[in-house]
């Protein structure tokens, strides 16, 4: 090769642009797309919930709404009782916290959780009604499909039954009053799920005026 030659390939390979060294994919990339997945399933699940009930849904049914494919959804979920257990896991905690901030507000600690219940997730007015509503529904099906998830519901329930009367904001009602209530307001709030009382919304104020009036010993 000529001088003339070697410079030439000298100078092209000087002007060679510069590669940036390809980086392996770090745990956070992804996590991130695989965590908003499984957000948007649980997303839409509350959806068909309040939207149609808990007949519709159906592992196709939370593909074809949620734009993901079979594999996606099974790499989060294995099946249908995960998928439940991930809305409780998602729905409960955020469900006490809401009752304990709202219980503290309350300027009377007597039954102040049972009002708070009362005003999150059982009156018609609450922004929350239909979420507790969609979460309500998803307990029944999950009686006959989802086992697992109503053994960890049993026990997140009797946990925080357990509680009341115990240091925690119910504190000062008479003993049993506080579970008494408690289980009736469950009771409403199933069959505001399934639809049974058909009370009109004057009716279902009342009720829930009368039970807030038991909780104050009034």
């Amino acid at each position: 090769m000529t001088k003339h030659r070697k410079a030439t390939a000298t100078a092209s390979k000087a002007r060679k642009p510069l590669q940036p060294k390809s980086k392996k994919p770090t745990a956070a990339h992804h996590e991130a797309p695989s965590q908003g997945m499984k957000e948007r399933i649980i997303r839409v699940v509350n959806e068909i919930l309040i939207e149609e009930g808990p007949g519709a849904l159906s592992v196709d049914h939370v593909i074809a709404k949620a734009g993901i494919s079979k594999g996606g959804f099974f790499h989060h979920f294995k099946s249908k009782d995960d998928l439940m257990l991930a809305i409780l896991e998602n729905h409960y905690p955020k469900l006490v916290d809401a009752l304990l901030l709202r219980s503290s507000q309350d300027r009377n600690p007597q039954g102040s959780l049972t009002r708070a219940w009362i005003a999150i997730a059982i009156s018609r007015n609450s922004p929350e009604f239909e979420k507790s509503i969609a979460f309500a529904r998803a307990l029944m099906l999950c009686l006959s499909q989802a086992p697992k998830t109503v053994a960890r519901y049993r026990d997140l329930n009797m946990a925080y039954l357990r509680g009341l009367g115990t240091g925690q904001p119910n504190s000062g009602m008479p003993k049993g009053l506080d579970l008494v209530l408690n289980l009736a307001l469950d009771g409403l709030w199933l069959g505001e799920a399934l639809g049974i009382y058909g009370m009109t919304d004057a009716e279902h104020a009342q009720v829930m005026k009368e039970i807030s009036a038991l909780s104050e010993g009034v």
